[in-house]
């Protein structure tokens, strides 16, 4: 069981310095430029050893995309946020999302600010947008949000927490000391915008 456990954390080792490298060479050279062996190279590994994980380029940036979606997934469900009032459950679960992207900015940069393949983007993405889209009916329900299609209001709500995220890892909106302050009131306006008036 020790010698399985501690194979299966060399090949995460592995596949992050996959993942690292391959976000370096999108933003350093371009999504063209990347190569397997310019992987294996930066990596010093032989482009063998990639190809036991990835059949071509394609794959890893599936791959880092459906990673970052998945582990953004992981730390929104970790906040158990079906126990929390809809108001609150949002706000919360966009902050997490929010600071989970920031928190890896360079495979962010890599995967989504530079066009690659929308249609993986979109098919990971799903899964947060259910989770958005459960907050949200459970708010109309309750008399939290406006009766609006709860996918336009998921939609436009993923849509403006983008842009701040593409701000913040872009360096245009990057001081340290507002950074909390910046997150917390543009996450407060998005949903002000979706919320019933009372």
């Amino acid at each position: 069981m020790e010698i399985i456990n501690r194979r299966e954390n060399e090949r995460k080792i592995i596949r992050e310095k996959i993942y690292k490298a391959t976000s370096e060479i999108i933003i350093e050279e371009g999504y063209d430029k990347v190569s397997i062996r310019k992987i294996a190279s930066k990596i010093e590994y032989s482009p063998t050893l990639i190809y036991n994980y990835f059949k071509e380029k394609e794959d890893i940036i599936r791959a880092i995309i459906s990673d970052n979606y998945t582990r953004v997934c992981e730390s929104m469900l970790s906040l158990k946020l079906e126990a929390l009032e809809p108001n609150i459950a949002l706000r919360k679960g966009l902050i997490c999302f929010v600071h989970f992207m920031i928190e890896n900015p360079e495979h962010y940069k890599a995967t989504m600010l530079n066009g690659l393949n929308s249609d993986v983007k979109i098919n990971n993405n799903q899964e947060v947008m259910d989770l958005l889209l459960g907050i949200i009916k459970r708010g109309k329900n309750n008399g939290f949000f406006i009766e609006e299609d709860e996918t336009i209001i998921a939609s436009f709500l993923l849509t403006s927490i983008s842009g701040i995220i593409n701000e913040i890892v872009s360096k245009r909106l990057y001081q340290e000391s507002r950074l909390e302050f910046v997150i917390e009131k543009h996450v407060a306006m998005i949903i002000r915008g979706v919320t019933l008036r009372t």
